[in-house]
């Protein structure tokens, strides 16, 4: 995947121009005036559209970007349609209405076609009329016509504020006929259209019209206007120009349109740091934080020691809830920049998700020292202050936060608790009584009673400011995490005050209480959540859990069964169930639940203990103090651990073991945690105690083994698993695991072996069937791999990993669109599936879908930004599509990531070569030789560098090395067959190209070589039966082939043959566009100079001359 192995050869011809002057200017501006049309079209497809038709019949219509619901007002009503769905007469954009009949759906298309008509009106002929000062616009006027087009002009209205420095104008009036099928006008009546757009600001939006009148600086309106410094351009053709007009759209609200013009310029320049930064912005402001940390880690890598990178980028990680990520950040922009009052105060909220109240309350105060005016900062930090028991101290900011905003309600409700807290009664009212006011949602009935019954304010921290339901949700995670549940209750209260129609508030809260054994109040939010349309299994689970600590056994099993049919390998639920039909006394029911969770999860085998135990003392109605605590501890470790808090969940393994020292379930469970933390030694260590205490815990061995697994441990990870064995010889996962390892030390038949025995005691062990067909891969058995990986899929069609393998034995086997479609559908399941990418990016690439590739690549080169082998696979397929710019772009980038990266180098040279430079070529590939002297690839392309360099013996030497390094490479011997000819050395040209078409037989272009290095060799009939070889396996190439034939005719004295192909052929053109006969010509001259002729070639000469002339 390192070379690009074909070399073509480009010929640019100058053509003639023969166009008048006069029509110079207006093929300009048709060429501008096109530009801004096509502008408009893509910049109003990204925002809240708005057309106006001034002439009968008039109408208003307004469409929603991203497939959103289009709207027509007009003398007959309203009307409006979702995407995709019928018109309706309706005042609420097609939510609800009635349907209208055919006749009236049809008028109303034929109006969205209109519009549609005239902003993908094409000129062919424009001429500019008029520009002038329009208000606070620049306006331009111009006549046009389409092509072949006679009648009246059209008129088009291009307007931009005076603001604006984007070089591309937006069109806001058409005026004329408009042509349909056939050619003919809509109607002889002429249409007049006005364009515009709404933009979204402050939870409302404001025209077109009145966002330029905020933003026209006040001394432009009075100013006089230099019209001469206003330009209407083309689209930008490089970076900074995409990344102007990315600026442009996204300050008027085209959001998408700005991400695709960043995108743009970084394709043009992928080292243009502001295009980088800008895109990851955008992302940031659009919701996209994974796309956002991407873009804007690309940028850190392009410029380490800028501030606003880090701030931007710890904000994104703040919203994804990586609160430790985003202080790292935020602490880098401090140190860049010691006056960021943005990164203190973003560290502060924080710290404070964290609990790190003091460390908050110091960030705030930085932040307000830089930035008094900030009304959030000291609403944010009262109530910290309140928090702490500072009453006095909180009302005093939030006061200086309503001083400095005085509509920020959620300040008047904070000091409203405050001086509540205070027994300041009336001001608390009159501070609600105002939020309410204010902001009606934030003051609900439920919240306002509960700020009266409020005692203990040094336990509440209200939400600072703008806090999304994501903030509310991630915070009150963090304090469930800590112990503090009722905290966590009043976040996700909060957030569900927020958003009603948001499961995962219900779904969060309704874990707290079941933590606070709230089994009624879990059951009643599990339930919202549900009904709200969740279809996470854990949430049934879970309410099956509650229901059944409430003893409705029934209604928990049928909460278990459905979170089985959401999730048809969730062991958990499987094991629930058992542990309920068990108390049903359905024992037949649980023998064969528990079987199947011990197949899905054998962990929960080492689990089994405790929940008999738990199970017998609920029945008996008795549950001793030390039991319970156990068992307290040890459920809320699993929950931590599920919630990925595995610091949280070891510590309360610890208090477990202090409670109970001689539970094995307890250490083994540990020993999962520290596993999964990394923690390698530590886990065997715990799983070592696990076995001590109870010796037929074949689980515990099977869990050792991984760990040594993980440390490469092999040999003693294969001991475990067989000790696991013994003491449980149906125990498919130790067999399962033991397979594994037994792949990764390449004993592939023993691999092979285990899976069979898994398969034996499970026979719908879908990752056994998968990975043996891995294994059976890398023996060689495609077939009987796709088979396995065929299995794996009617087991379970969602695992992405089998389509991927799928993919993989299909593309080895030549089925290339067989493999595409696998890892495309391995895609569909996992959108991140970074290998699935690049190994359809390949796959495309051999196939010639170079475009496809290449966005493949991309696509894994955001997931994966820091993968040089990515890099340097996009930089070959750019190369095949002659973007060497592109390309060496992209082996730079590898380079910078891997410095040793032979292969990067040695495309890099292939490019440079390609490009003309051939110094730079022969310094990239004597770096790639010197750090691999083994590749052979490098030597090959050296030696084309030093055979177009004219250094011939230098060439024949690399082609010789790199034939010693990799004798079975058919070009190498047919390349330095080439320079053997230049060298007029013939028999070993001859030896060279032999020995290519031994290695590659269907070759038609190695034939095709031999019988011209024959006709030098003075072989007529050789270089005959060579042709017509050719001729057989490359019929594309027919003409050349066709030339040598004739040419071994020829000179086997066979006139009339020959003279029959050069006829025949006459007008062709070769594949390099030269003409036949210009060709044969050529050939003559240089047979000449090697010295072979013939009495014939001068008639074949003035054959070929007289033909020409004549025709």
């Amino acid at each position: 995947m390192t070379l690009m192995r074909k070399n073509t050869v480009v010929f640019l011809l100058s053509m003639g121009c023969s166009l008048l002057v006069l029509s110079t200017l207006r093929a300009q501006d048709a060429k501008i005036v096109a530009d801004n049309l096509e502008y408009s079209r893509e910049f109003y497809s990204g925002v809240h559209f708005s057309a106006i038709a001034e002439s009968e019949p008039s109408f208003g219509y307004q469409r929603y970007p991203d497939d959103g619901p289009e709207r027509i007002q007009c003398n007959a009503g309203t009307f409006a349609r979702q995407h995709g769905k019928p018109w309706l007469r309706s005042e609420d954009w097609g939510q609800s209405g009635r349907p209208v009949d055919q006749q009236m759906a049809r008028k109303l298309d034929g109006r969205v076609k209109l519009v549609d008509a005239a902003l993908a009106f094409a000129p062919s002929e424009v001429k500019l009329i008029n520009k002038s000062e329009a208000g606070h616009r620049v306006q331009w006027l111009f006549e046009a016509r389409g092509a072949n087009e006679t009648g009246a002009p059209v008129r088009l209205e291009f307007d931009k504020p005076l603001y604006d420095k984007n070089s591309n104008v937006l069109l806001h009036g058409f005026e004329g006929s408009l042509p349909i099928a056939g050619g003919k006008a809509v109607r002889s009546e002429r249409v007049k259209f006005s364009f515009g757009y709404l933009i979204a600001q402050s939870g409302f939006e404001l025209s077109e019209a009145a966002w330029e009148n905020l933003e026209t600086p006040k001394e432009l309106e009075n100013k006089p206007i230099d019209l001469s410094k206003f330009d209407m351009g083309p689209k930008p053709k490089d970076a900074e120009g995409f990344v102007q007009r990315a600026s442009a759209r996204g300050f008027n609200g085209d959001m998408n349109g700005a991400i695709a013009d960043c995108t743009r310029a970084i394709d043009l320049d992928p080292k243009s740091e502001p295009a980088v930064y800008r895109r990851g912005a955008l992302k940031l402001q659009k919701g996209d934080n994974n796309g956002a940390i991407a873009d804007l880690t690309r940028a850190i890598e392009l410029s380490p020691n800028t501030a606003d990178y880090y701030s931007d980028r710890g904000l994104a990680k703040l919203r994804k809830r990586d609160n430790d990520g985003a202080i790292v950040d935020f602490t880098r922009a401090i140190e860049l920049d010691p006056k960021n009052a943005i990164a203190y105060r973003n560290r502060a909220l924080a710290k404070n998700i964290k609990k790190d109240a003091d460390g908050a309350l110091g960030d705030y105060n930085r932040a307000i020292e830089l930035d008094p005016k900030n009304a959030n900062a000291f609403n944010n930090r009262g109530n910290i202050k309140k928090a702490k028991g500072d009453l006095d101290g909180a009302i005093a900011d939030f006061t200086s936060a309503i001083g400095l905003n005085e509509k920020l309600a959620i300040a008047y409700k904070n000091r409203g608790d405050a001086k509540q807290a205070k027994g300041d009664a009336s001001g608390a009212n009159e501070d609600l009584k105002r939020a309410g006011e204010l902001d009606p949602e934030l003051m609900s009935q439920e919240s306002r009673a509960a700020a009266e019954k409020s005692s203990s304010p040094a336990t509440q921290a209200p939400p600072p400011d703008d806090e999304s339901v994501a903030d509310l949700v991630n915070r009150g995670i963090e304090k469930g995490k800590d112990g503090d549940l009722d905290g966590a209750i009043a976040d996700f209260t909060r957030a569900s005050e927020l958003d009603p129609k948001d499961d995962a508030p219900y779904y969060n809260r309704a874990q707290a209480k079941w933590l606070k054994k709230d089994s009624a109040g879990a059951i009643a939010d599990y339930t919202q959540a549900i009904e709200l349309g969740s279809t996470n299994p854990a949430a049934y689970n879970n309410r099956g859990n509650a229901r059944a600590q409430n003893n409705d056994r029934d209604g928990a099993i049928a909460d278990y069964t459905r979170a089985i049919e959401l999730k048809p390998d969730y062991a958990r639920a499987y094991y629930n169930r058992a542990v309920t039909k068990k108390a049903k006394g359905d024992k037949a029911g649980a023998a064969a639940d528990f079987k199947r969770a011990k197949e899905l999860d054998p962990k929960l085998a080492s689990e089994g203990s405790a929940a008999d135990h738990v199970d017998r003392g609920i029945a008996k109605g008795k549950k001793k103090e030390s039991a319970a605590s156990v068992e307290d501890f040890f459920n809320r470790a699993g929950a931590k651990k599920a919630a990925g808090d595995l610091d949280g969940a070891i510590a309360d393994y610890d208090r477990a073991i202090q409670l109970a020292p001689k539970d094995a379930a307890i250490y083994n469970n540990r020993g999962l945690a520290k596993q999964e933390k990394g923690d390698l030694d530590a886990a065997i260590v715990d799983f070592n105690r696990a076995i001590q205490l109870n010796l037929k815990d074949a689980v515990a061995c099977s869990n050792r083994g991984n760990t040594k697994r993980d440390k490469g441990d092999l040999d003693g990870a294969i001991a475990d698993y067989n000790r696991a064995i013994r003491l449980d010889p149906k125990y498919a996962y130790a067999y399962y695991d033991r397979g594994l390892a037994k792949k990764q030390k390449s004993d592939l038949d023993g691999a092979i072996a285990d899976y069979n025995r898994v398969i034996e005691l499970d026979p719908r062990f879908a990752k056994a069937y998968c990975d043996r067909g891995v294994a059976k891969r890398r023996k060689g058995d495609l077939d009987g791999a796709i088979s396995d990986y065929n299995r794996t899929i009617e087991l379970d069609p969602k695992y992405a990993i089998a389509y991927f393998n799928r993919g993989n034995a299909k593309d080895e086997k030549g089925d290339s669109d067989g493999a595409i479609a696998d890892y495309t559908r391995a895609i569909q399941l996992n959108p991140k599936y970074t290998d699935a990418y690049y190994n359809r990016a390949y796959t495309k690439q051999t196939k010639g879908d170079i475009d496809g590739a290449v966005a493949d690549y991309t696509r894994a080169i955001e997931l994966n930004p820091k993968d040089p082998v990515a890099y340097n696979d996009r930089g070959v397929a750019r190369q095949r599509k002659d973007d060497f710019n592109g390309a060496i772009a992209d082996f730079n980038h590898a380079i910078e990531l891997a410095p040793e990266y032979a292969a990067a180098y040695t495309n890099r040279g292939n490019a440079r070569r390609s490009k003309g430079d051939l110094d730079g070529a022969m310094a990239d590939l004597n770096r790639a030789i010197k750090l691999d002297s083994k590749n052979a690839v490098a030597y090959y392309s050296r030696a084309y560098a030093k055979q177009q360099k004219k250094d011939a013996a230098g060439a024949i030497a690399d082609y010789t090395r790199a034939i010693e390094l990799d004798g079975k490479d058919a070009d190498f011997y047919k390349e330095r067959g080439d320079v053997w000819i230049e060298k007029k050395q013939y028999s070993a040209a001859i030896d060279d190209i032999q020995k290519a078409i031994q290695l590659d037989p269907k070759n038609g272009d190695y034939y095709s070589s031999l019988g011209w290095y024959e006709l030098f060799n003075r072989k007529p009939r050789e270089s005959i039966a060579a042709s017509l070889k050719a001729l057989e396996l490359s019929p594309d190439n027919a003409v050349m082939i066709k030339g040598n034939l004739a040419h071994g005719y020829l000179f086997d004295n066979q006139f009339e043959k020959a003279k029959a192909i050069y006829l025949e052929n006459k007008d062709a053109k070769l594949q390099d566009g030269r003409p036949f006969s210009q060709s044969v010509l050529d050939d003559f001259k240089e047979f000449q100079e090697a010295g072979i002729t013939h009495p014939d070639t001068e008639k074949i000469k003035a054959l070929l001359t007289t033909n020409t002339e004549a025709r």
